[in-house]
């Protein structure tokens, strides 16, 4: 897959995975809760939100999106309350890693547990 220079980030703090994409040759764009230093220092541009819900991110992704025409998102940790956000972040941009619905899948405890027990393991 051919990747863009630009990668967008969100997450509730972005710096980690800001550094793993700036040491890999990419320019991290960064939206997250706290835009600290660290983060603007490996970040090509950031934009700081005061929660991960969906009316937070579009304007900032909508900023992204129109001025460095980025198409590819990672998201991070954070989104444990927001999965609406994670479907949004889905329809506008190429995920890369997880699906919004495996993640969402994921933290549904029920779903995910009944679903382990069911799963028969062998050893060959």
């Amino acid at each position: 897959m051919n990747i863009t220079e630009y990668i967008l980030i969100v997450a509730s703090s972005g710096r980690m995975l800001a550094q793993a994409a700036k040491n890999a040759g990419m320019k991290p764009l960064v939206i997250d809760l706290f835009a600290d230093l660290d983060t603007q220092c490996y970040a090509e541009a950031f934009k700081q939100v005061s929660s991960l819900a969906e009316k937070q991110l579009t304007p900032a992704v909508d900023y992204f999106i129109e001025h460095y025409a980025v198409a590819h998102i990672i998201y991070g940790s954070g989104f444990e309350y927001y999965p609406e956000s994670l479907r949004y972040l889905g329809n506008r941009l190429l995920v890369l890693g997880n699906p919004p619905d495996t993640f969402v899948k994921q933290h549904d405890k029920p779903v995910f547990f009944f679903q382990s027990r069911s799963v028969k393991y062998s050893i060959s």
